[in-house]
């Protein structure tokens, strides 16, 4: 069992080890025992760093001698074996544990074998240091601030960790999209506000939960897909630099265009408009493709269109060159051939048909070539009837009079008859050659050639309808034949080629037996075709019998003349083979001589070992000794088998002499010859051309020596390599490109060598790895960089002979060639060099560096208020999308002021904003714009805010009824103003004059009875009024008697009473 301790997060510990000859016993000893049963009753536990932990288990076992325990804690420690149920363990780093007991029994079982059965339990255990706080001080940012879908938006992100652990970042784009690292870069694929989460672990248990998070929104704009239309283009001549214009673009992205001008030459621009020469006039298709370079589907589209282009000079005819027939004369069905050839002096291209007088033409279109270059076709063509016909060559530049472009060839077609042919049903022999003859007949007397397909994989031709052909295999073939006239006739036949193995019998050896005495024959025969079923004859002088093993007695002494014959049944008489042998019959009690097989004819070489081997056998079953003469005067050896050198060439007879122990003895010779040895051939077979890294075989097989070969040596100088061999055969790995000389050695028996060599040419398939460096990588604009390619390398030295620098520098695609180049660059922005470095097997590898050209240049700040001057109190929008910067869609910040006499009261943000102004006055608008590179431009407009709305005037009196001298309240606290309201004017006729009250609220004593017409005149602070009146109604009361003031006077005296004061209200 392998457990993985995840509190040191790589170690990996075994328990398999300590039990595995308890497991073993499990296995050995299985009878009348069970092993232990171990439970560990604990939930997994939760702990911490430095904490005792307990560990308890129960088990229970059949057996009576008790039990051990070993406890595995996960983190590389165990306990020994011994019989407490518990244990202690403290962890000292935090993480995940799988804690293992293992139970087995103590000493011998139940049915007495100490099997030692063991078993495990296991729990789980989380271990938290909670000295270990989380990760804290999550931040995040991304540039741009304002991506589009498609663009690469770089994420950065930062934290904190108290004890200064590491920290792994994991970002979470949605969807499955996960990346990890402090900085990361993404590609939004749809609009919109996009949800990202950056996670922040340190990868330990403590305090808090892991990871810690911190989610964020990326509003991401919608990127539009480009456009292109390409139109079609006509009247463009040859070897005039024309200008082209298409209809492409892109709502929101700069975009690459790449044109396939059809000529096999390729442009790249940045714009829908430019220039192309074509050297040769025809009709071309144009492809543009519009790429906006953000990876997203459909932004990199095309469309195509056609391209006529004439020559200014004028139209030159073509001309025919030649127009042959391969026969003038053929006959009916025969193909012959027709060859034609023409030029044109404007390389126009051009179409050859011939026409072939039957009704029927072919016709083969060519593209443009260089003037008068020669365009050649043939075409074959078969006459269906006799007679005569006039074949056409026309020739047509698509321009030209082709009537005028002609040349004929007169045909004279005969009737001509096909041949008959058929082939019989034929019996042969495996390597034996076999006839066939066809039989055939023509009427037309043409000579006839045959093609012969023997149904084995191979063919032959003859010029007659006799030949032969050996198989080398047993089996029932349909071979056929194919009978050509000459003349558009080819006919055929078919049939069986029945093909069967000679059988072969094994040669019986003459010898002597007694009369009256049976004896048991035995045939050895074979036969190639394992289904053949053999039929063995014996002929005892006269007296047949039929077996593969026969008895027979001869009853009278003398000499018979016997043979066997085995038949395998096939319809040729040469498969009844046979063996003819003479047996001599002597009187009983006579000692026979021993029985020996034929000696063989032998060639071998000189100096080498020769092996001798004799087969006899004894009629009486007398002990028998061999003796050996090896015919070149040395001395003789005794053996069944022997052996023999010789020192020199020549033929050499060698005989044995078998002898019983009664004396009698049978002598068989034979012929030896000895050929001097010849040296040994070596053969390393063809030359061979193979990539890098690849394993070669090489084979001697091809090797040949008279005698054998007794070492193959396979080495390979210029590695110094000396590669092992079996039989001949070797491998060997080319790791580097080059050209190899491969060395084969053999060494026949007498340790004569001959060598040859072959050549492997391994061929450079790696690319190079292209290293380009940009110094300065960072500059203003209008500085110059180096572009560095010096450090790109290849698996082969001094390999690399090209170096090409292509980048957009703001304006147009640069292509710049060699090792070390200089470039200024007048655009800001980030360009991405690619360099790509070929080798001399022109492989291909290319890098790129990223130049950053920086923005001086200040953007231009256009600010716009809509409407100005604005009424109070309504909203207007103020506009910075007309302001411009060197670099496009650089500006990435609009701030705008608010100010009212020098004091800012308020800043936006946004390219366009709205504002409601809550203040009359003249304000100041400030727009301040930055690029991307830091640079700044403000403008500064007057937004009037007025006011043109009048008060809206409420006046009110009570009561509006009263007696003279009564009074009048008089309010206007109901008027309103959009702003404020600067003054409150009341004004009536009175007594013959204009009264005027001033206030909100007024009081006014009416003395005089009648109606008065109050009008109220409200102003606000803009000078706006608005006016409003209101009746008041005065009524006459009751006279008021005034009889003047007390008085005293003395009796008699006179006094005056007046009564002037008196009033009434008419």
């Amino acid at each position: 069992w392998a457990l993985e301790s995840m509190g040191d997060w790589n170690n990996t510990y075994y328990i398999l080890p300590d039990v595995w000859y308890q497991w073993l016993a499990m296995q050995l000893y299985p009878k009348n025992n069970h092993a232990p049963t171990v439970t560990l009753p604990q939930v997994d536990i939760d702990t911490t760093v430095g904490a005792e932990v307990s560990f308890a288990t129960s088990a229970e076992d059949d057996g009576t001698n008790g039990l051990l325990y070993r406890w595995f804690f996960g983190d590389g420690t165990k306990t020994d074996w011994n019989t407490a149920a518990g244990t202690t363990h403290t962890y000292t780093e935090d993480g995940y544990y799988d804690v293992w007991v293992a139970v087995r029994e103590d000493g011998p079982s139940a049915n007495d074998y100490n099997d030692n059965f063991t078993t495990v339990d296991n729990i789980k255990v989380t271990v938290r240091d909670m000295s270990n706080d989380p990760p804290a001080g999550l931040e995040w940012s991304f540039l741009p601030l304002d991506p589009d879908c498609g663009d690469a938006v770089t994420f950065t992100g930062s934290a904190t960790d108290p004890e200064g652990d590491e920290l792994y970042y994991t970002w979470d784009f949605g969807g499955g999209h996960l990346l990890g690292g402090p900085e990361v870069q993404y590609q939004f694929e749809t609009d919109g506000f996009n949800s990202v989460t950056m996670y922040v672990t340190d990868n330990h248990l403590g305090t808090g939960e892991r990871p810690v998070s911190l989610p964020g929104t990326v509003e991401v704009r919608e990127n539009y897909a480009p456009w292109v239309d390409v139109p079609t283009f006509t009247d463009k001549a040859t070897s005039v630099e024309e200008s082209y214009t298409i209809d492409a673009g892109d709502a929101d992205d700069e975009v690459r265009l790449t044109w396939y001008w059809g000529d096999d030459t390729v442009s790249v621009t940045t714009t829908p408009t430019t220039t192309h020469t074509y050297d040769v006039k025809g009709e071309y298709t144009l492809t543009v493709w519009v790429d906006d370079r953000t990876g997203l589907d459909n932004h990199n589209i095309s469309d195509s269109n056609t391209v006529f282009v004439y020559n200014p000079a004028g139209n030159a005819k073509p001309n025919i060159q030649t127009f042959t027939v391969s026969d003038a004369t053929p006959y009916t069905d025969e193909v012959v051939t027709f060859s034609g050839s023409a030029t044109d002096g404007d390389g126009d291209p051009l179409t050859l048909t011939v026409a072939f007088g039957d009704g029927t033409f072919a016709t083969q279109a060519f593209p443009a070539t260089e003037p008068n270059d020669i365009v050649s076709w043939t075409t074959t063509h078969a006459y269906e009837d006799d007679g005569s016909y006039t074949a056409v060559l026309y020739v047509d530049d698509r321009e030209a009079n082709v009537s005028e472009q002609a040349m004929r060839i007169s045909i004279t077609v005969s009737t001509n008859y096909p041949p008959d042919v058929s082939v019989p049903e034929v019996s042969g022999s495996t390597g034996v050659s076999t006839a066939f003859s066809a039989t055939t007949s023509d009427l037309d007397g043409d000579t006839l050639q045959f093609y012969w397909d023997w149904a084995d994989g191979t063919y032959s031709a003859t010029s007659t309808g006799s030949t032969s052909h050996t198989y080398a295999v047993s089996d029932d073939y349909v071979y056929g034949v194919w009978v050509d006239d000459g003349h558009g006739h080819n006919v055929s036949d078919f049939n069986y080629a029945h093909i069967n193995a000679i059988p072969t019998v094994e040669n019986v050896v003459d010898f002597s037996w007694e009369v009256d005495l049976e004896h048991q024959f035995a045939a050895v025969g074979d036969d190639a075709d394992d289904e053949d079923d053999l039929t063995y004859t014996w002929d005892f002088d006269g007296t047949i019998m039929v077996g593969v093993s026969v008895a027979h007695t001869f009853l009278a002494t003398g000499t018979y003349n016997c043979a066997v014959y085995v038949d395998d049944g096939f319809a040729l008489a040469s498969h009844n083979v046979s063996d003819s042998f003479v047996v001599t019959v002597v009187a009983s009690g006579v000692n026979l001589p021993p029985e020996v097989q034929d000696l063989l004819l032998m060639e071998e070489s000189v100096d080498e070992v020769v092996t001798f081997t004799a087969t006899a056998s004894d009629p009486n079953g007398d002990p028998i000794t061999y003796e050996w003469d090896f015919g070149d005067a040395s001395a003789t050896e005794l053996g069944q088998t022997v052996t023999h050198v010789y020192d020199t060439a020549g033929d050499y007879t060698y005989s044995v002499t078998v002898t019983d122990d009664g004396g009698l003895f049978t002598t068989k010779s034979n012929t030896i010859t000895i050929v001097a040895d010849a040296l040994p051939i070596a053969d390393a077979g063809d030359d061979q051309t193979v990539d890098e890294d690849t394993t070669v075989t090489f084979d001697a097989a091809g090797s040949d020596d008279d005698v054998g070969i007794d070492d193959y040596e396979w080495t390979i100088p210029s590695v110094s390599a000396t590669l092992t061999d079996v039989d001949g055969v070797a491998t060997y790995e080319f790791a580097e490109p080059g050209v190899y000389t491969v060395v084969l050695e053999v060494t026949d028996t007498i340790d004569q060598t001959d060598t040859d060599e072959l050549i492997v040419t391994v061929r450079d398939v790696t690319a190079p790895t292209a290293v380009p460096l940009a110094t300065p990588s960072v500059i203003d604009m209008g500085g110059m960089v180096e572009l560095d390619g010096s450090g790109s390398t290849d698996n082969v030295a001094d390999s690399i002979g090209n170096w090409t620098w292509v980048f957009f520098d703001g304006s147009a695609v640069v292509t710049i060639y060699g090792e070390i180049v200089e470039y200024t660059f007048d655009y800001a922005g980030e360009f991405s060099v690619e360099l790509t470095v070929r080798d001399a097997a022109d492989n291909e590898g290319d890098a790129s560096v990223v130049v950053t050209v920086n923005d001086i240049v200040d953007p231009v700040a256009v600010a716009t208020a809509d409407p100005s001057p604005v009424n109070f109190g309504e909203t207007v929008t103020l506009d910075g999308s007309e302001s411009t910067d060197n670099v496009e869609d650089s500006i990435w910040n609009w701030t705008w002021d608010i100010s009212l006499d020098s004091v800012v009261e308020t800043t936006l943000y946004g390219e366009i904003v709205t504002y409601e102004f809550e203040d009359l006055g003249d304000y100041d608008v400030t727009l301040t714009v930055k690029d991307e590179a830091e640079n700044t431009d403000s403008m500064t407009i007057v937004v009037t805010s007025e006011d043109s709305e009048a008060p809206v005037a409420v006046a009110s009196a009570d009561p509006l009824t009263v007696t003279v001298g009564g009074e009048v309240a008089f309010s206007a606290s109901d008027s309103t103003d959009n702003h404020e309201i600067a003054s409150y004017v009341w004004t009536f006729d009175y007594d013959g004059a204009t009264e005027t009250l001033t206030g909100v609220a007024q009081t006014f004593t009416f003395g005089i009875a009648g109606e008065y017409l109050v009008t109220l005149n409200v102003t606000d602070v803009s000078g706006n009024w608005d006016t409003v009146s209101v009746t008041i109604t005065v009524e006459s009361g009751p006279p008021v008697a005034d009889a003047g003031a007390d008085a005293s006077m003395t009796v008699g005296t006179e006094h005056t009473f007046d009564g002037s004061g008196s009033s009434a209200d008419v």
